[in-house]
């Protein structure tokens, strides 16, 4: 295990297995000579951990703070890390990486290529509207089925403002249209890993999303239904994207957290996904870990039933001058902007 740390109080920090009394697998000295600009990384064995686990990093002898930025697992078959952690005790889950082009362990069962000239209805409901009060968060944009496009291999969802005069359709006015897709009564599914290989847009207001909904939100609406957010992005920093799960738990309930990739997410195709099992929600960035959510308490009922996949390309939020969730277009705006999806899997 490798450990990016610094300590003012010295002490030690023990690696436990599933509370701060558990097994001990392994420990470490923090660096006395680093700082909070300066994490230096430590490597240690790491022994007695198999499985999936709950990880507690547990401060001992410490009068003052250890800040942790980073730590990781390695053995010769994966390697499975988590960052941007500070505290004095923390806790995070041991999983293996996945593979772009396959799952070790894991069998596709299901897959959408985007192959053809236009998108299989079968599978996919196209949403067209603002939504009640722009879907709920005051977004901008009209869906409509004339932004929704298959070609070359790939669905394209295309955000546009043909008169460059960006206006809240969630008050009324509608000048941005884009697209949405989702498979809500026809395609679902319980548990496993789902990925999609996504090309993202970039520019002010954009809030491009891969996500999920229980399928009993018609019954018990949102958030009781549960949400997985596997990506979305809020422009303008198109460098960023989060996972994050939403539920009821007296109210609305979310946590979540955010991956920065060393590039725009618009200059390449990535691989987003979560792996999902009765324990846990782990989310991951072209085979890097960085989320993970135990669902296993009897609050978490929500995550233990079948969801269904949506695709879209939102833009901006909170109507006028609110920029609620994301920033709002504004006149510098490219458009327009495109969300491209080359295929979505599902394998368990």
């Amino acid at each position: 295990m490798s450990i990016a740390d610094e300590s003012d109080d010295g002490g030690v920090l023990e690696l436990r297995l599933d509370s701060t009394g558990g097994t001990l697998i392994g420990t470490f000295t923090p660096d006395l000579t680093a700082s909070w600009f300066d994490f230096q990384e430590q490597t240690a064995a790491v022994t007695g951990a198999t499985g999936i686990h709950d990880l507690y990093i547990v401060g001992k002898n410490q009068a003052g703070v250890c800040n942790l930025d980073y730590f990781s697992f390695s053995t010769d078959s994966y390697t499975s890390s988590a960052s941007s952690l500070s505290s004095s005790s923390s806790s995070a889950a041991v999983s293996s990486a996945s593979s772009s082009t396959g799952e070790p362990g894991f069998t596709l069962v299901w897959s959408e290529e985007f192959n053809g000239s236009s998108l299989d209805t079968g599978t996919w409901n196209i949403d067209v509207g603002n939504g009640s009060w722009g879907w709920g968060n005051g977004e901008w944009q009209y869906y409509d089925a004339d932004h929704v496009t298959v070609s070359g291999g790939t669905l394209k969802l295309t955000a546009d403002c043909p008169s460059g005069n960006p206006q809240p359709a969630c008050e009324g006015t509608t000048t941005i249209y884009s697209g949405k897709i989702q498979s809500q009564n026809k395609y679902s599914f319980q548990y496993g890993i789902i990925k999609a290989r996504i090309k993202l847009p970039y520019s002010t207001g954009m809030w491009p999303a891969f996500w999920m909904l229980g399928n009993n939100i018609s019954s018990v609406g949102w958030p009781a239904c549960g949400e997985v957010d596997i990506m979305e992005m809020s422009g303008p920093d198109n460098d960023t994207v989060g996972c994050t799960l939403h539920w009821d738990e007296g109210g609305h309930a979310m946590y979540g957290q955010e991956y920065n990739n060393s590039s725009w997410f618009s200059d390449a195709f990535h691989v987003f996904e979560v792996e999902w099992n009765a324990s846990q929600i782990i989310g991951r960035v072209d085979d890097q870990q960085y989320f993970v959510m135990n669902i296993d308490g009897a609050n978490k009922s929500e995550f233990h039933q079948p969801f269904y996949i949506i695709l879209n390309l939102a833009v901006g939020s909170g109507g006028t001058g609110s920029d609620t969730y994301v920033v709002d277009p504004d006149g510098t705006t490219v458009w327009p902007q495109t969300m491209e999806v080359d295929w979505v899997r599902v394998y368990q």
